[in-house]
């Protein structure tokens, strides 16, 4: 009964595995039914994982005290830092030229846009003033055709024909 019990949980190891990568490992490295994963197997098999779902995390931590190492990217970097340098310095120049292109550009569309609103105000302010003397004259009109009208309605004999000095 424990032999049985025993090669139960073998069986049920070699199955289902709790991590299903070492699964997927075994079965491409060593076939189906092949052995049990090693010590050094799973190790590498961790390295392996690590490499590939986990690319951002540094293969290895320095300690404070320990000096960087040289690694062919600061070799590069030290070797290229001048050109780098420059190409950045050339981007900035870019940038700033940009940026004043299109300060210069605003500052010519903020001209126009007060240029055409003076115009505005301008015509605005004759058509008003027009319209106020145009109205001034239409007033001056209208009470003078009053006061002629008064005058006919006060003296209707005079003004019908004035060469009778009669009033009535």
């Amino acid at each position: 009964m424990r032999l049985l019990i025993i090669c139960a949980i073998i069986v049920l190891s070699q199955a289902a595995p709790l991590d299903p990568w070492r699964r997927r490992d075994r079965d491409q490295t060593q076939g189906v039914g092949g052995p049990l994963l090693t010590a050094s197997s799973e190790v590498e098999f961790d390295q392996e994982w690590d490499r590939e779902y986990r690319p951002n995390t540094p293969r290895y931590r320095r300690r404070r005290d320990e000096p960087e190492r040289e690694t062919r990217l600061t070799q590069w970097n030290r070797e290229h830092e001048a050109e780098v340098q420059e190409r950045q310095r050339e981007a900035q120049i870019r940038a700033q030229e940009e940026e004043r292109k299109g300060r210069v550009h605003q500052n010519h569309v903020d001209v126009e846009r007060r240029m055409e609103a003076r115009r505005h105000d301008r015509e605005r302010r004759v058509r008003n003033k027009h319209h106020k003397e145009e109205m001034h004259e239409r007033e001056r009109q209208h009470k003078a055709q009053l006061r002629r009208e008064h005058h006919t309605r006060r003296h209707p004999i005079i003004m019908q024909d004035s060469d009778s000095v009669e009033r009535f």
